[in-house]
C-alpha cells in the first residue's frame, strides 16, 4: 500500500499537505499489508520485506524497477531476484516502464 501527501498544488483549496514524519506515523498503524510512504526523495530507512510480504505486495500492486531500487533493502532485492529466477515473478513493460508482477 502506498500513502502520500500533496507534492504539487492541490485541486481543492482546503487540501493541506502533512509532514513525512506524520505519514510514517500513520503507516506504522497499518499492519495488514506492507506500506510504503511515497515521497519525491529516497526514504531515510527502508523496511526489510520477507518473501511472503513481497508476494503479497506484488499481488496488490506491481512494483516498477524504480520502486524496487528506492524502496527495497538489499536482502529484499535478493529475495525478489530469486522469485524472478524461479518464475513466480515476471517483468512486464507497460508504457515503457518495467514492472515486477506475479506470473
Amino acid at each position: 500500500m502506498d500513502i502520500s501527501t500533496l507534492d504539487r498544488p492541490p485541486a481543492y483549496a482546503n487540501a493541506k499537505a502533512i509532514s513525512e514524519e506524520r505519514l510514517r506515523e500513520l503507516a506504522a498503524l497499518i499492519t495488514a499489508a506492507p506500506v510504503f510512504v511515497a515521497t519525491r526523495k529516497a526514504p531515510a530507512s527502508i523496511k526489510e520485506l520477507s518473501k511472503s510480504e513481497i508476494l503479497k505486495l506484488l499481488a496488490l500492486r506491481p512494483q516498477s524497477v524504480a520502486d524496487v531500487e528506492s524502496g527495497f533493502c538489499k536482502s529484499s532485492k535478493k529475495i525478489l531476484k530469486s522469485l524472478l529466477n524461479s518464475g513466480q515473478v515476471a517483468i512486464h513493460t507497460c508504457a515503457g516502464v518495467e514492472f515486477y508482477k506475479l506470473k
